[in-house]
């Protein structure tokens, strides 16, 4: 199911352009930006019962910066290329514990 957030859905949804709430059949959320049917730019992907990413995507994938925070309340905050943790990061574990570092 799509709903528009101040854009027109065009009606091929491989060339949906603009703001948008995704929901998926698993109970996955998706909102915000959609280029080419994919997510784009920036945008909150909600998984159902088990946390949520909030940043940038290229193509359907995490690209750029993000956060993403788990239903313990563990959080991961860093960047990301082609949908892999990429780049400094930093680890907020549920129990207070952090870890810091930088790969790639």
């Amino acid at each position: 199911m799509l709903w528009s957030i101040g854009s027109r859905q065009k009606a091929d949804k491989k060339a949906i352009y603009g703001c948008y709430v995704q929901a998926y059949t698993n109970g996955d959320v998706y909102e915000g930006e959609f280029h080419k049917g994919k997510c784009n730019d920036s945008g909150v992907y909600y998984y159902y019962m088990s946390g949520r990413y909030e940043g940038d995507w290229v193509d359907g994938k995490y690209n750029g910066h993000g956060v993403e925070t788990w239903a313990r309340g563990s959080r991961y905050r860093g960047q990301y290329r082609q949908g892999l943790r990429h780049g400094f990061r930093v680890y907020r574990f549920y129990t207070g514990d952090v870890h810091s570092q930088r790969r790639g």
